[in-house]
């Protein structure tokens, strides 16, 4: 497949600036007895997932795709459509937010593709920090046919910031009961020199709290991770966090809550 552009992905990040896959990531899966995985765009181009729908065709461990798709394009229902016949297309990753003139809003135009997204039964992750998510609260609402992922945790400030207002923009969001969490992330958001445990357990304690289990699914954001961790130490880290929970809470973090909001068919 010919290069895609990745605009946040800088030439000198030696870890990340190559090709990654599923080859790669086949090995860490076996290891640690992970059947299956849903990948998620990196690119801002409709060309990767297709491509990211090809790849699940030739690997069965791919269960499902968050892809990216042009939520203003006038036949997002055929889009949709096709990319669903090409294999297991389950929701969206999309910039929802517009900077114009210094003001960051929600972007209006994409509100009637975001309702074709809900009848067409996708889910949409969602990769803002918590200063962001006030944008989103009247969405949450007025768009509950839709399951709304947060990926990597909300993106609390664990190398120094405002954790008070984290912890309030997650408890707001988490009272709407489409508003999932992804447990992604916490390697490159940790402050390395700091101890991992101490640093993360008090912010998976807080989700916990405000989603619960049933509301809460695990990503290993490989190959990103790689800057700080590889799969096995970011799984290994995942299984200590969840060592406390009862074995049915567990299960619905390390895959029963991704079945359900992607509505995957394992």
């Amino acid at each position: 497949m010919q290069k895609l552009p990745l605009p946040w992905l800088k030439p000198e990040n030696e870890v990340l600036a190559r090709d990654f896959e599923p080859g790669q990531l086949a090995p860490w899966l076996a290891e640690c007895g992970v059947s299956g995985t849903v990948v998620v765009q990196a690119a801002h181009d409709e060309n990767e997932t297709s491509w990211l729908l090809e790849l699940s065709r030739g690997n069965s461990f791919i269960k499902g795709v968050v892809g990216w798709v042009d939520l203003t394009a006038p036949d997002l229902g055929e889009r949709l459509d096709r990319f669903k016949a090409l294999g297991p297309f389950c929701g969206i990753r999309a910039p929802l937010l517009l900077e114009a003139n210094g003001l960051t809003g929600l972007d209006r135009a994409i509100l009637p593709g975001l309702q074709m997204l809900a009848e067409h039964d996708l889910a949409c992750d969602l990769l803002v920090n918590a200063a962001q998510l006030k944008y989103f609260t009247g969405l949450f609402e007025t768009a509950p046919d839709i399951r709304w992922v947060i990926n990597h945790l909300g993106q609390p400030p664990l190398k120094g910031g405002d954790m008070a207002g984290w912890q309030t923009a997650m408890r707001q969001v988490a009272r709407r009961p489409n508003v999932y969490c992804k447990v992604s992330g916490m390697v490159t958001l940790a402050d390395s020199p700091k101890d991992f445990e101490e640093q993360v357990r008090p912010v998976f304690e807080r989700v916990l709290e405000y989603f619960g289990p049933e509301r809460l699914l695990w990503g290993s954001d490989w190959p990103v991770c790689l800057q700080a961790a590889n799969y096995r130490q970011v799984h290994d880290r995942m299984a200590g966090l969840v060592a406390p929970l009862s074995q049915t809470e567990q299960v619905a973090i390390w895959a029963g809550t991704a079945r359900k909001v992607y509505k995957l068919e394992v």
